[in-house]
């Protein structure tokens, strides 16, 4: 009898243990179903494919183990989530996994399956800070590069290239970069490591990158300014004090030193911006580059500059300081360079869609200086900041991005 009795406390003991581990497998493996789904769900949120939502999100379970054709399996999708602290919330995506599990030798004493379930909600929204440089080459390596002493404080914005390439960021020399976020295309990685002394905080990790956020940008038509020059605009050491008025610079605009240039507020239509010394100011300004002419945008050597763009105005180039012509050939020849002297600064949006912009020099930090870096590939050097406040009370200035990230 008493071996009878211990007999049949260990096959109880045995079965709460192999059944119960079986039960625990299941449900992770229902959790992992559970993420898939929401993930996959709101990634269709956001790319706007809300009648997707409930297919995607069944199919990713169903990748991932659970069918919910399958009659042990249901599969619930909430758009929005109908619980706990997400409900009523359209940007989120609940996927619930349910699954009945048929037991082993448990079932010799009780009912011969369990129900294991698990839930996730996964949401669209912004993300850890807003954008402060984009890259948006997709293959590129080195597609951002910090070269030398960058040192580059931005806690409150994301540094990200959409290459995937297993170098897509390059640490170059003694970097020093913190940022939200330093992101890469998913499958990507970099190179550089902190024991040459580098200070990397966070560690660049892979991610599923934003896209350009001013794709449908439209250029401005030239018809639609007044022409100020017919042909390119040269000013030199012995040119006195001048304002600019905005419009269009046939053949583009080249100064070399003089000055100051007081550039008032508008667009400025150029076929280039050559500047390598002198003076010049501009408060709510905008340049749109053709890539004719003197062909790219380029500040160097001395040249002192102040600009900011225009803020607030209800036009679409709001906050757009350059924006190079996205049918600009990729040839060294049109990179863009802004790396003037010591304490001038970049207020706005530098927009190269496809073109290397090489950013360094000594930009002034100073707090209110908003600069979002965005072109085809990123090369910073010197005192490159792309500095400023980054907090809520610039957030009318700041696009940000949205990505899909879980929530519960």
């Amino acid at each position: 009898m008493i071996f009878a009795l211990t007999f049949t406390g260990l096959i109880l003991f045995l079965g709460l243990v192999v059944d119960g581990g079986i039960i625990y497998f299941e449900r992770r493996k229902a959790q992992a179903a559970a993420d898939a789904g929401a993930y996959s769900g709101a990634l269709e949120l956001l790319h706007n494919n809300d009648s997707w939502v409930a297919d995607s999100a069944k199919a990713d379970t169903k990748i991932n183990g659970f069918d919910d054709d399958e009659n042990s399996v249901v599969i619930t999708v909430n758009n929005p989530p109908v619980s706990v602290a997400a409900v009523g919330d359209s940007n989120a995506v609940e996927v619930i996994v349910q699954s009945t599990v048929k037991t082993t030798l448990m079932q010799l004493v009780a009912d011969g399956s369990s129900i294991v379930r698990a839930r996730a909600v996964a949401a669209v929204g912004p993300e850890t800070g807003p954008m402060c440089i984009l890259a948006l080459n997709e293959s590129a390596e080195g597609a951002i590069v910090f070269n030398g002493t960058v040192d580059m404080n931005v806690p409150k914005c994301e540094i990200v290239t959409r290459s995937n390439h297993e170098e897509a960021i390059e640490f170059n020399g003694t970097p020093c970069v913190t940022a939200a976020t330093i992101g890469y295309g998913t499958g990507g990685g970099y190179n550089g490591t902190t024991a040459n002394g580098s200070c990397i905080d966070p560690e660049p990790i892979g991610i599923i990158p934003p896209d350009d956020p001013y794709a449908n940008l439209t250029p401005p038509d030239p018809a639609d300014y007044t022409e100020q020059a017919a042909s390119v605009t040269n000013r030199t050491n012995g040119s006195a004090a001048e304002g600019f008025l905005a419009g269009v610079y046939r053949g583009g605009i080249r100064i070399t030193g003089g000055g100051p240039y007081t550039f008032a507020p508008g667009m400025y239509i150029v076929d280039g911006l050559n500047v390598s010394g002198g003076s010049m100011y501009g408060d709510g300004v905008t340049f749109y580059n053709t890539g004719d002419g003197l062909r790219n945008i380029e500040i160097t050597g001395n040249a002192y500059v102040e600009f900011s763009a225009p803020a607030n105005t209800g036009s679409d180039y709001d906050n757009i300081l350059f924006y190079n012509s996205k049918d600009v050939g990729t040839q060294p020849i049109y990179d863009a360079k802004l790396v003037g002297s010591s304490g001038s600064t970049f207020d706005g949006v530098l927009y190269f869609p496809t073109v290397e912009l090489e950013f360094g020099g000594n930009q002034d930090a100073t707090e209110g200086v908003f600069t979002q870096v965005i072109a085809d590939t990123v090369f910073l050097h010197g005192r490159a900041q792309v500095s400023g406040n980054y907090g809520d009370s610039n957030s009318g200035r700041t696009p940000t991005t949205t990505r899909v990230s879980f929530i519960e």
